[in-house]
């Protein structure tokens, strides 16, 4: 006698399985159904922290060519991070730990790239200050020894413009002979023709 097992079809002809015939994958199932974090903030701290840990750990220990380069804006690296790093660093981690999408993956590197940049961005700031203040010491350092030698100069040829003082005693008297090769009529005791006039001159630039 020929057994017959009767097969029911659905609407679109593939065979309908009863609960006995079904694949044991409900725990395949499930997962595939639990919620993936799309964006770092959704992700609870604990989790976040350790998936940043293990993400840039992986990502440190990849070829250099698909490292960026923070002296470079992210989005001209952009290319490479959507096509090369973003993909490669999702084979790396376990995603049953990890339920994430691959915009968190993005969206750490964007942060860790941006803070880098701001990192170096101070330190060039820092060094160029330094470089500034140094320059400005510099520049007030000559200022001043310019000043010194100045007023050096300006004391010393003041001094030496000084006409010679000579302070007598009211009780002693200091008689000068006048040069050699003075005039004879500046000497004392001149008595030619040129007396009168010198007088009369004299007196005059007294008067005045």
């Amino acid at each position: 006698m020929v057994n017959i097992q009767l097969i029911e079809l659905n609407p679109e002809g593939t065979q309908i399985l009863d609960s006995d015939s079904r694949p044991r994958d409900g725990k395949k199932r499930k997962k595939s159904k639990e919620r993936r974090y799309q964006h770092v903030s959704e992700m609870p701290k604990d989790l976040r922290e350790a998936l940043r840990r293990d993400l840039f750990w992986n990502q440190a220990r990849m070829p250099q060519e698909t490292q960026l380069d923070i002296e470079k804006t992210f989005e001209l690296q952009k290319d490479l991070v959507v096509k090369t790093i973003v993909p490669n660093l999702m084979k790396t981690l376990d995603l049953d730990t990890y339920t994430i999408g691959e915009g968190v993956i993005y969206e750490m590197i964007y942060q860790r790239h941006r803070h880098k940049r701001d990192n170096l961005w101070v330190k060039n700031k820092s060094e160029n200050d330094i470089k500034k203040e140094t320059g400005w010491k510099h520049q007030n350092s000559r200022r001043s020894e310019l000043r010194r030698f100045l007023y050096y100069v300006d004391s010393n040829t003041t001094k030496g413009d000084k006409k010679r003082e000579r302070v007598y005693k009211p009780s002693e008297y200091v008689k000068e002979t006048a040069p050699n090769s003075a005039p004879s009529w500046t000497k004392s005791g001149y008595d030619g023709p040129l007396k009168n006039p010198v007088a009369k001159a004299i007196s005059k630039l007294q008067n005045k």
